[in-house]
C-alpha cells in the first residue's frame, strides 16, 4: 500500500498534467480505475492481496457477470 501512496505522491509532483494529478487537485482522492492505469500487474497483485476475501469474491462475481453480459469468449 505504501507503494501506491508513493505513486500518487510522485505523479502529483509531475510538471506535466496527468489523471492522478487532476483527481488529487480537484477531488482530493483518486479513483481506483485511474490508479490501475499507472501500476503494473505485480502492484495490482499486491493490492488484491490486501483486500478481504469477501471483497475479492464480489470482484470475481462482478467480472463473471460482465463476461456473461458482454459474451466475451
Amino acid at each position: 500500500m505504501s507503494n501506491l501512496c508513493n505513486l500518487i505522491k510522485t505523479k502529483t509532483r509531475y510538471k506535466k498534467d496527468n489523471a492522478i494529478k487532476h483527481y488529487v487537485k480537484n477531488y482530493n482522492e483518486v479513483p481506483i480505475w485511474i490508479i490501475l492505469n499507472f501500476i503494473d500487474f505485480g502492484q495490482i497483485n499486491t493490492l488484491f492481496y490486501c483486500l478481504p476475501i469477501s471483497l475479492l469474491n464480489q470482484i470475481a462475481k462482478n467480472c463473471l457477470s460482465f463476461v456473461h453480459e458482454n459474451r466475451i469468449q
